[in-house]
């Protein structure tokens, strides 16, 4: 196979002491949204499937506990995509997980500015992909006036790539799912079978341990899944139309100091983008995955919406931990699902701690994670 990138790298003791070096540092980014309007709001609840009326419905908004439309908690994702990633040239990112703290949601209109620090990174060696680094950051929210609204701590796998021959990822290739009538079937009627809490208040009084939550269905997934994420929430400031990506190669090349830095900046002047992975076939196999695949962000935006229907209006997402587990390709079709495992006091407020997972139309479990959510208590 010929090469699919112009740079592959290996990981090596100099890269290692060069982002030791970083830990501490406030990051340029490139934010993709910078103001949570009405269209905002929408295009990235559409782009994870939740057509939620309190992140859409005006009227509906208007006389739910808040007054007006709210963004979903992980519209901050669309703000910032909280990939953190900096130096290590050459070497794939991909995302491991983020652990996601919530002040508030932010309201219709408000403007919000993201701050990113590299806050460290894990070296791990694996007998199948061979030295990794794991690296850490955290991007805290605030509106304009300065209010924090959530700050959302990044892990990011850098893998060498399969292309350099010393490791990787190396995901055996796999052919798109075929699904049978009956399967299709079974799937229209978990997604009829969908349940939005809504206006009608779950109360913590009324919750026990071991209740469970109805699933999400999202798929089977596929290009036009892809392109309506990235119109709501672009992954990183890599993706550019044709002649701005001309501008972006060849300010890496004569001013890199102008660019973001939380990816390497190999990752800028790249012939072809690593995270075309998400549309395309080839391209994820030459870093080592099954096939084209999901956004990472994208599953921990779906994970949310199975806690916001359950939820309903009166709750709040706090606090919400997502792990990554094994690559959702193209056909899959994922279920979002969940119990309860405690009740409690969390900030003196009634609390439930979730337990979720989603796994595939294959029984594979590709995603976990925990969150902690404020519920009204009766009267």
């Amino acid at each position: 196979m010929s090469a699919v990138f112009s740079g592959t790298s290996t990981i090596t003791d100099e890269m290692i002491d060069e982002i030791r070096a970083m830990v501490g540092t406030r990051l340029r980014i490139d934010q993709y949204n910078h103001e949570a309007t009405y269209d905002t709001i929408r295009h990235y609840a559409f782009g994870i499937g939740d057509d939620n009326p309190l992140w859409c419905d005006e009227d509906y908004a208007r006389a739910g506990p808040y007054g007006a439309i709210v963004a979903p908690p992980t519209f901050f994702f669309s703000v910032f995509a909280p990939g953190i990633a900096p130096g290590l040239p050459g070497l794939q990112p991909f995302q491991a997980g983020t652990d996601c703290v919530w002040h508030r949601l932010p309201r219709r209109n408000e403007r919000i500015k993201a701050e990113v620090t590299f806050t460290g990174f894990d070296e791990h060696k694996s007998s199948k992909s061979g030295r990794m680094i794991i690296q850490h950051g955290e991007v805290r929210y605030f509106t304009g006036e300065g209010e924090l609204l959530a700050v959302i701590g990044s892990h990011s796998y850098r893998t060498q790539r399969r292309e350099s021959g010393e490791g990787g990822l190396a995901y055996e290739p796999l052919e798109q799912y075929v699904y049978t009538e009956a399967e299709l079937a079974d799937i229209e009627r978990d997604i009829r079978a969908e349940e939005v809490r809504g206006a009608t208040p779950r109360y913590w009084d009324e919750v026990n341990v071991g209740d469970t939550l109805v699933p999400v269905v999202k798929g089977p997934l596929d290009r036009t899944t892809m392109t309506v994420y990235y119109a709501g929430a672009l992954a990183t400031s890599g993706y550019k139309a044709s002649e701005l990506k001309w501008k972006q190669w060849i300010m890496a090349r004569e001013h890199p100091e102008l660019l973001p830095n939380n990816y390497d900046l190999s990752y800028f002047s790249e012939r072809v983008l690593p995270s075309l992975g998400h549309q395309d076939d080839a391209i994820a196999r030459a870093i080592g995955m099954p096939g084209a695949y999901d956004n990472g962000h994208q599953r921990m935006g779906q994970m949310a919406h199975v806690i916001t229907n359950w939820m309903g209006d009166s709750g709040f997402l706090a606090e919400m931990s997502v792990r990554i587990r094994r690559p959702n390709v193209f056909g899959n079709t994922t279920w979002y699902t969940g119990k309860v495992v405690e009740k409690f006091m969390h900030l003196d407020k009634p609390a439930v701690r979730l337990e979720l997972w989603a796994d595939d139309q294959r029984g594979t479990r590709n995603t976990t994670a925990n969150a902690i959510v404020v519920l009204p208590r009766r009267g």
